[in-house]
Protein backbone atom coordinates (compact mmCIF):
# COMPACT_ATOMS: atom_id res chain seq x y z
CA UNK A 1 0.00 0.00 0.00
CA UNK A 2 1.93 3.29 -0.88
CA UNK A 3 1.30 6.66 1.39
CA UNK A 4 1.10 10.06 0.69
CA UNK A 5 2.80 12.59 2.62
CA UNK A 6 -0.11 15.26 4.53
CA UNK A 7 1.06 17.87 2.73
CA UNK A 8 0.18 15.89 -0.64
CA UNK A 9 -2.67 14.82 0.76
CA UNK A 10 -3.88 18.04 1.14
CA UNK A 11 -2.75 18.99 -2.65
CA UNK A 12 -4.72 16.67 -3.98
CA UNK A 13 -7.80 17.49 -2.02
CA UNK A 14 -7.92 21.30 -2.92
CA UNK A 15 -7.21 20.59 -6.52
CA UNK A 16 -10.07 18.30 -7.04
CA UNK A 17 -12.14 20.89 -4.88
CA UNK A 18 -11.02 23.43 -7.42
CA UNK A 19 -11.82 21.67 -10.22
CA UNK A 20 -15.11 20.64 -9.69
CA UNK A 21 -16.00 24.19 -8.69
CA UNK A 22 -14.71 25.29 -12.18
CA UNK A 23 -17.39 22.64 -13.64
CA UNK A 24 -20.12 24.02 -11.45
CA UNK A 25 -19.54 27.31 -12.09
CA UNK A 26 -19.09 26.41 -16.23
CA UNK A 27 -21.84 24.50 -16.43
CA UNK A 28 -24.15 27.44 -14.62
CA UNK A 29 -22.76 29.77 -17.12
CA UNK A 30 -22.86 27.26 -20.69
CA UNK A 31 -26.29 27.95 -21.80
CA UNK A 32 -26.96 27.04 -25.63
CA UNK A 33 -29.80 30.05 -26.66
CA UNK A 34 -30.66 27.87 -29.52
CA UNK A 35 -32.58 25.45 -27.60
CA UNK A 36 -35.26 28.12 -26.33
CA UNK A 37 -38.73 27.80 -28.46
CA UNK A 38 -41.56 29.15 -28.34
CA UNK A 39 -44.80 27.30 -27.40
CA UNK A 40 -48.58 27.41 -27.93
CA UNK A 41 -50.57 26.89 -24.77
CA UNK A 42 -53.77 28.59 -25.65
CA UNK A 43 -55.73 30.17 -27.85
CA UNK A 44 -59.24 30.74 -28.02
CA UNK A 45 -60.40 29.37 -31.36
CA UNK A 46 -64.22 30.09 -30.48
CA UNK A 47 -64.09 33.79 -30.18
CA UNK A 48 -65.92 35.38 -33.36
CA UNK A 49 -66.94 38.86 -32.63
CA UNK A 50 -63.78 40.93 -30.71
CA UNK A 51 -65.48 44.56 -29.27
CA UNK A 52 -63.30 46.79 -27.65
CA UNK A 53 -64.97 46.14 -24.86
CA UNK A 54 -63.16 43.57 -23.60
CA UNK A 55 -59.74 45.55 -23.51
CA UNK A 56 -59.15 48.47 -21.45
CA UNK A 57 -57.84 51.05 -23.97
CA UNK A 58 -56.73 53.55 -20.72
CA UNK A 59 -54.22 50.69 -18.96
CA UNK A 60 -54.51 47.67 -22.14
CA UNK A 61 -55.40 45.10 -19.55
CA UNK A 62 -57.76 42.57 -20.65
CA UNK A 63 -59.94 39.68 -18.47
CA UNK A 64 -60.79 37.35 -21.13
CA UNK A 65 -58.55 34.86 -21.80
CA UNK A 66 -57.59 34.78 -25.60
CA UNK A 67 -53.69 33.55 -25.46
CA UNK A 68 -51.45 31.69 -23.89
CA UNK A 69 -47.70 31.43 -25.16
CA UNK A 70 -44.24 29.68 -23.35
CA UNK A 71 -40.56 30.57 -24.17
CA UNK A 72 -38.41 27.65 -22.64
CA UNK A 73 -35.60 25.52 -23.09
CA UNK A 74 -34.74 22.00 -21.53
CA UNK A 75 -31.14 23.17 -20.55
CA UNK A 76 -31.79 23.95 -16.85
CA UNK A 77 -28.65 25.82 -17.25
CA UNK A 78 -30.07 28.78 -19.09
CA UNK A 79 -32.06 29.29 -15.76
CA UNK A 80 -28.93 29.86 -13.50
CA UNK A 81 -27.24 32.13 -16.18
CA UNK A 82 -28.42 35.64 -14.85
CA UNK A 83 -26.97 37.16 -17.92
CA UNK A 84 -28.82 35.42 -20.51
CA UNK A 85 -30.44 38.20 -22.53
CA UNK A 86 -33.91 36.98 -25.43
CA UNK A 87 -35.69 39.36 -27.44
CA UNK A 88 -39.10 38.68 -28.75
CA UNK A 89 -40.91 40.56 -31.34
CA UNK A 90 -44.47 40.31 -31.89
CA UNK A 91 -46.01 41.57 -35.38
CA UNK A 92 -49.71 41.76 -36.48
CA UNK A 93 -50.28 41.75 -40.35
CA UNK A 94 -54.05 42.39 -41.70
CA UNK A 95 -56.34 41.77 -44.44
CA UNK A 96 -59.36 43.98 -44.48
CA UNK A 97 -61.03 45.51 -47.19
CA UNK A 98 -63.45 47.25 -44.55
CA UNK A 99 -59.89 48.69 -43.14
CA UNK A 100 -58.36 49.47 -46.12
CA UNK A 101 -56.28 46.33 -46.34
CA UNK A 102 -56.90 44.78 -49.86
CA UNK A 103 -53.82 42.11 -49.22
CA UNK A 104 -51.80 41.14 -46.20
CA UNK A 105 -49.89 44.04 -44.81
CA UNK A 106 -47.64 44.26 -41.62
CA UNK A 107 -49.60 46.78 -39.15
CA UNK A 108 -48.23 46.59 -35.58
CA UNK A 109 -44.61 45.58 -34.47
CA UNK A 110 -43.38 45.57 -31.16
CA UNK A 111 -40.00 43.63 -29.49
CA UNK A 112 -39.28 42.73 -25.93
CA UNK A 113 -36.08 42.43 -23.73
CA UNK A 114 -36.33 39.59 -21.59
CA UNK A 115 -33.58 39.55 -18.98
CA UNK A 116 -33.11 37.77 -15.54
CA UNK A 117 -34.47 34.59 -16.90
CA UNK A 118 -35.30 32.16 -14.19
CA UNK A 119 -37.93 29.80 -15.22
CA UNK A 120 -40.17 29.37 -18.87
CA UNK A 121 -41.19 32.22 -19.92
CA UNK A 122 -45.59 32.68 -19.60
CA UNK A 123 -46.87 35.07 -21.32
CA UNK A 124 -50.54 35.57 -21.92
CA UNK A 125 -53.15 38.74 -22.82
CA UNK A 126 -54.58 38.74 -18.90
CA UNK A 127 -51.34 39.13 -17.49
CA UNK A 128 -49.63 41.84 -19.75
CA UNK A 129 -50.67 45.79 -20.33
CA UNK A 130 -49.24 48.64 -21.16
CA UNK A 131 -47.13 49.49 -18.42
CA UNK A 132 -45.73 45.25 -18.04
CA UNK A 133 -42.45 44.92 -17.05
CA UNK A 134 -42.31 41.55 -15.50
CA UNK A 135 -44.19 38.37 -16.79
CA UNK A 136 -43.53 34.96 -14.52
CA UNK A 137 -39.80 33.68 -14.83
CA UNK A 138 -38.27 36.74 -16.03
CA UNK A 139 -38.02 40.69 -16.25
CA UNK A 140 -39.55 42.11 -19.58
CA UNK A 141 -38.73 45.10 -21.68
CA UNK A 142 -40.44 46.87 -24.45
CA UNK A 143 -37.88 47.99 -26.41
CA UNK A 144 -40.08 49.57 -29.03
CA UNK A 145 -43.51 50.01 -30.73
CA UNK A 146 -44.09 50.79 -34.74
CA UNK A 147 -47.20 51.05 -36.86
CA UNK A 148 -46.66 49.92 -40.51
CA UNK A 149 -44.18 52.08 -42.47
CA UNK A 150 -47.16 52.63 -45.59
CA UNK A 151 -49.50 54.01 -43.33
CA UNK A 152 -49.86 57.67 -43.09
CA UNK A 153 -51.35 59.70 -40.08
CA UNK A 154 -54.67 59.80 -42.00
CA UNK A 155 -54.55 56.07 -42.51
CA UNK A 156 -53.86 55.36 -38.53
CA UNK A 157 -56.54 58.20 -38.27
CA UNK A 158 -59.04 56.51 -40.48
CA UNK A 159 -58.80 52.80 -38.58
CA UNK A 160 -58.93 54.23 -35.52
CA UNK A 161 -62.37 55.64 -36.32
CA UNK A 162 -63.84 52.72 -38.06
CA UNK A 163 -62.72 50.67 -34.50
CA UNK A 164 -64.23 53.46 -32.69
CA UNK A 165 -67.53 53.45 -34.49
CA UNK A 166 -68.13 50.01 -34.65
CA UNK A 167 -66.80 49.07 -31.46
CA UNK A 168 -64.95 46.11 -32.27
CA UNK A 169 -62.53 44.42 -34.80
CA UNK A 170 -63.81 44.59 -38.68
CA UNK A 171 -63.96 41.16 -40.20
CA UNK A 172 -60.86 40.15 -41.90
CA UNK A 173 -57.90 37.70 -41.45
CA UNK A 174 -55.25 38.94 -39.15
CA UNK A 175 -51.59 36.97 -39.02
CA UNK A 176 -49.79 37.14 -35.41
CA UNK A 177 -46.02 36.46 -35.78
CA UNK A 178 -43.91 35.79 -33.16
CA UNK A 179 -40.24 36.32 -33.52
CA UNK A 180 -37.23 34.92 -30.81
CA UNK A 181 -33.73 35.95 -31.76
CA UNK A 182 -30.75 36.32 -29.62
CA UNK A 183 -29.85 40.01 -30.93
CA UNK A 184 -31.86 43.14 -30.61
CA UNK A 185 -31.60 43.86 -34.59
CA UNK A 186 -33.54 40.64 -34.63
CA UNK A 187 -31.24 38.61 -37.22
CA UNK A 188 -30.19 35.90 -34.76
CA UNK A 189 -33.56 33.86 -35.13
CA UNK A 190 -33.78 31.34 -32.68
CA UNK A 191 -37.31 29.88 -33.38
CA UNK A 192 -40.69 31.51 -34.67
CA UNK A 193 -44.27 31.13 -34.47
CA UNK A 194 -47.37 32.79 -36.64
CA UNK A 195 -51.26 31.79 -35.99
CA UNK A 196 -54.01 33.25 -38.54
CA UNK A 197 -57.44 34.71 -37.22
CA UNK A 198 -60.34 34.46 -39.33
CA UNK A 199 -62.66 37.38 -38.04
CA UNK A 200 -65.90 37.17 -39.40
CA UNK A 201 -68.78 38.07 -37.43
CA UNK A 202 -72.00 36.95 -39.31
CA UNK A 203 -73.89 39.90 -40.36
CA UNK A 204 -77.07 38.49 -42.25
CA UNK A 205 -79.22 35.20 -42.43
CA UNK A 206 -82.45 35.62 -44.93
CA UNK A 207 -84.89 32.69 -45.45
CA UNK A 208 -85.89 31.40 -48.87
CA UNK A 209 -88.84 29.10 -48.12
CA UNK A 210 -91.85 28.52 -47.11
CA UNK A 211 -93.40 31.25 -47.04
CA UNK A 212 -93.14 34.90 -47.24
CA UNK A 213 -95.05 37.84 -45.62
CA UNK A 214 -99.20 37.53 -44.40
CA UNK A 215 -99.99 38.99 -47.88
CA UNK A 216 -98.20 36.39 -49.49
CA UNK A 217 -100.03 33.26 -48.13
CA UNK A 218 -101.87 32.43 -50.88
CA UNK A 219 -99.33 32.59 -53.57
CA UNK A 220 -96.84 30.94 -51.18
CA UNK A 221 -99.04 28.17 -49.49
CA UNK A 222 -97.68 24.83 -49.63
CA UNK A 223 -98.49 21.18 -50.52
CA UNK A 224 -96.21 19.39 -48.53
CA UNK A 225 -96.88 18.93 -44.39
CA UNK A 226 -93.10 17.90 -44.24
CA UNK A 227 -91.74 21.20 -45.93
CA UNK A 228 -88.24 21.62 -46.78
CA UNK A 229 -87.18 25.46 -45.05
CA UNK A 230 -84.53 27.08 -47.01
CA UNK A 231 -81.97 30.30 -46.39
CA UNK A 232 -79.26 31.69 -46.96
CA UNK A 233 -76.18 33.23 -44.30
CA UNK A 234 -72.77 34.39 -44.42
CA UNK A 235 -70.15 31.60 -43.55
CA UNK A 236 -69.52 31.49 -39.94
CA UNK A 237 -66.01 29.92 -39.49
CA UNK A 238 -65.83 29.12 -36.00
CA UNK A 239 -66.77 25.56 -34.52
CA UNK A 240 -68.73 27.79 -31.38
CA UNK A 241 -71.15 28.78 -34.56
CA UNK A 242 -74.68 27.46 -34.50
CA UNK A 243 -77.86 27.83 -36.14
CA UNK A 244 -81.49 26.89 -34.95
CA UNK A 245 -84.69 27.48 -35.68
CA UNK A 246 -88.45 27.78 -34.59
CA UNK A 247 -92.11 27.33 -35.71
CA UNK A 248 -94.97 27.79 -34.39
CA UNK A 249 -98.92 28.12 -35.32
CA UNK A 250 -100.38 31.65 -36.27
CA UNK A 251 -104.03 31.96 -35.59
CA UNK A 252 -104.99 35.74 -36.94
CA UNK A 253 -107.98 35.31 -34.25
CA UNK A 254 -105.35 34.71 -31.15
CA UNK A 255 -102.37 36.73 -32.30
CA UNK A 256 -101.67 40.28 -33.07
CA UNK A 257 -98.76 40.11 -35.36
CA UNK A 258 -96.34 36.96 -36.16
CA UNK A 259 -93.46 37.97 -33.56
CA UNK A 260 -96.52 37.70 -31.03
CA UNK A 261 -97.15 33.81 -32.53
CA UNK A 262 -93.73 33.12 -32.44
CA UNK A 263 -93.90 33.88 -28.64
CA UNK A 264 -96.58 30.82 -28.38
CA UNK A 265 -96.02 27.06 -27.90
CA UNK A 266 -93.11 25.84 -30.47
CA UNK A 267 -94.75 22.79 -32.71
CA UNK A 268 -90.18 22.78 -33.13
CA UNK A 269 -89.12 22.37 -31.03
CA UNK A 270 -91.29 19.84 -29.39
CA UNK A 271 -89.59 20.56 -25.91
CA UNK A 272 -90.76 23.33 -24.27
CA UNK A 273 -87.02 23.33 -22.55
CA UNK A 274 -84.95 24.75 -26.04
CA UNK A 275 -86.42 27.94 -27.37
CA UNK A 276 -84.93 27.01 -30.72
CA UNK A 277 -84.27 23.72 -32.53
CA UNK A 278 -80.17 23.19 -33.09
CA UNK A 279 -79.12 22.25 -36.61
CA UNK A 280 -75.70 21.36 -38.10
CA UNK A 281 -73.91 24.97 -38.35
CA UNK A 282 -73.29 24.12 -42.41
CA UNK A 283 -76.75 23.61 -43.21
CA UNK A 284 -78.84 25.82 -45.83
CA UNK A 285 -82.07 23.55 -46.07
CA UNK A 286 -83.88 21.63 -43.48
CA UNK A 287 -86.74 19.23 -44.30
CA UNK A 288 -89.35 19.08 -41.47
CA UNK A 289 -89.24 15.86 -39.58
CA UNK A 290 -91.65 13.22 -39.45
CA UNK A 291 -90.69 12.29 -35.85
CA UNK A 292 -89.91 14.52 -32.75
CA UNK A 293 -91.83 17.40 -34.18
CA UNK A 294 -95.96 18.03 -34.12
CA UNK A 295 -97.62 17.27 -37.65
CA UNK A 296 -98.74 20.47 -39.53
CA UNK A 297 -102.69 20.65 -40.15
CA UNK A 298 -104.38 20.94 -43.40
CA UNK A 299 -105.49 24.98 -43.49
CA UNK A 300 -103.69 26.37 -41.07
CA UNK A 301 -101.11 29.26 -40.94
CA UNK A 302 -97.45 28.40 -39.34
CA UNK A 303 -94.87 31.06 -38.76
CA UNK A 304 -90.61 30.12 -38.25
CA UNK A 305 -87.46 31.75 -37.78
CA UNK A 306 -84.02 31.16 -37.63
CA UNK A 307 -80.88 32.12 -35.23
CA UNK A 308 -77.62 32.14 -35.45
CA UNK A 309 -75.08 31.82 -31.89
CA UNK A 310 -71.97 32.80 -31.93
CA UNK A 311 -69.33 33.90 -29.18
CA UNK A 312 -67.64 37.24 -28.78
CA UNK A 313 -65.19 38.62 -26.53
CA UNK A 314 -68.10 39.92 -24.74
CA UNK A 315 -70.46 37.09 -24.67
CA UNK A 316 -72.44 35.04 -26.96
CA UNK A 317 -74.86 36.65 -29.04
CA UNK A 318 -77.50 35.83 -31.40
CA UNK A 319 -78.72 36.97 -34.95
CA UNK A 320 -81.93 36.38 -36.13
CA UNK A 321 -83.30 36.38 -39.49
CA UNK A 322 -86.74 38.00 -40.38
CA UNK A 323 -90.31 35.80 -39.52
CA UNK A 324 -91.91 33.91 -42.49
CA UNK A 325 -95.56 32.75 -42.42
CA UNK A 326 -97.14 29.98 -44.39
CA UNK A 327 -100.34 28.29 -44.98
CA UNK A 328 -100.50 24.07 -45.73
CA UNK A 329 -102.83 24.14 -48.61
CA UNK A 330 -106.53 22.66 -47.59
CA UNK A 331 -109.61 21.46 -49.70
CA UNK A 332 -112.57 19.87 -47.84
CA UNK A 333 -112.03 15.72 -48.11
CA UNK A 334 -111.38 13.79 -51.19
CA UNK A 335 -110.35 16.84 -53.47
CA UNK A 336 -107.86 18.28 -50.93
CA UNK A 337 -106.29 14.50 -51.49
CA UNK A 338 -106.79 13.85 -54.87
CA UNK A 339 -104.69 17.29 -55.46
CA UNK A 340 -102.36 16.51 -53.18
CA UNK A 341 -101.67 13.02 -54.23
CA UNK A 342 -101.56 14.57 -58.27
CA UNK A 343 -98.86 17.41 -56.22
CA UNK A 344 -97.03 14.09 -55.44
CA UNK A 345 -96.75 12.47 -58.19
CA UNK A 346 -96.13 15.79 -60.21
CA UNK A 347 -92.81 16.49 -57.89
CA UNK A 348 -91.53 12.39 -58.10
CA UNK A 349 -91.69 12.63 -62.23
CA UNK A 350 -91.27 15.87 -63.20
CA UNK A 351 -92.88 18.51 -64.86
CA UNK A 352 -91.88 17.23 -68.24
CA UNK A 353 -93.44 13.93 -68.03
CA UNK A 354 -96.53 15.33 -66.10
CA UNK A 355 -97.57 17.26 -68.68
CA UNK A 356 -96.52 14.50 -70.83
CA UNK A 357 -98.88 12.37 -68.99
CA UNK A 358 -101.75 14.68 -67.64
CA UNK A 359 -101.79 17.52 -69.65
CA UNK A 360 -104.45 17.97 -72.32
CA UNK A 361 -103.09 15.67 -74.40
CA UNK A 362 -101.88 13.15 -72.27
CA UNK A 363 -103.78 10.10 -71.71
CA UNK A 364 -103.84 10.98 -68.38
CA UNK A 365 -105.34 14.32 -68.30
CA UNK A 366 -108.57 13.38 -66.73
CA UNK A 367 -106.79 11.33 -64.18
CA UNK A 368 -108.01 12.00 -60.10
CA UNK A 369 -106.62 10.36 -57.08
CA UNK A 370 -106.99 9.51 -53.50
CA UNK A 371 -104.50 7.16 -52.76
CA UNK A 372 -104.23 5.65 -49.26
CA UNK A 373 -101.44 3.06 -50.20
CA UNK A 374 -98.02 3.02 -51.94
CA UNK A 375 -96.01 -0.05 -52.75
CA UNK A 376 -92.43 -0.01 -53.52
CA UNK A 377 -91.08 -3.51 -55.09
CA UNK A 378 -93.82 -5.15 -53.28
CA UNK A 379 -93.31 -2.99 -49.92
CA UNK A 380 -96.07 -1.08 -48.50
CA UNK A 381 -94.91 2.07 -47.96
CA UNK A 382 -96.48 5.20 -45.62
CA UNK A 383 -97.46 7.87 -48.12
CA UNK A 384 -95.45 10.41 -46.47
CA UNK A 385 -92.10 8.87 -47.68
CA UNK A 386 -93.08 9.55 -50.91
CA UNK A 387 -91.76 13.48 -50.04
CA UNK A 388 -88.48 12.05 -48.98
CA UNK A 389 -87.94 10.43 -52.46
CA UNK A 390 -89.26 14.10 -53.93
CA UNK A 391 -86.45 15.88 -51.97
CA UNK A 392 -84.16 13.54 -52.86
CA UNK A 393 -84.79 14.32 -56.60
CA UNK A 394 -84.70 18.47 -55.86
CA UNK A 395 -81.30 17.81 -54.55
CA UNK A 396 -80.22 15.45 -57.42
CA UNK A 397 -79.54 12.18 -55.11
CA UNK A 398 -81.42 10.44 -57.08
CA UNK A 399 -82.41 10.58 -61.37
CA UNK A 400 -85.39 9.17 -62.70
CA UNK A 401 -84.65 6.91 -65.24
CA UNK A 402 -87.69 6.29 -67.04
CA UNK A 403 -91.87 6.73 -66.48
CA UNK A 404 -94.21 4.85 -67.81
CA UNK A 405 -98.09 4.18 -66.82
CA UNK A 406 -99.87 0.57 -66.38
Amino acid sequence: MMYFPLYFNRFLLITTSLLLFTNLVFSQDECELDTFIIEEAYFNEDIVGYYLGALDLNTGSSTLPLFEYIIKTDHLNCYLNSNILLYLKLSISIYSPQLGFNEFEMFISSKFKFSEITSPLIFNNTDMNFNTNSIPGAKIEQLNFELSDGASDQDIQSIINVLLQSGKIPNGIYAFEAILSKDESGLEIIDQISKLIDVYQPQYINLISPGGSISDTLETQVFNPYPIFNWESDNCTSTNCGISIRLCEYDPNNHSSLSDALQSNSLLPISYDDEFLLLESSLTSFQYPFLEAQSLVEGKYYVWQLKRTYETTIGAESLFSNIFVFKLYSEQSNSFTSTLNIDIIKGLIGDDNYDNFFGSNGELKSFTSAISLVTVDGQEIPLVQLYDIINKIEQNQINIIEVKSE
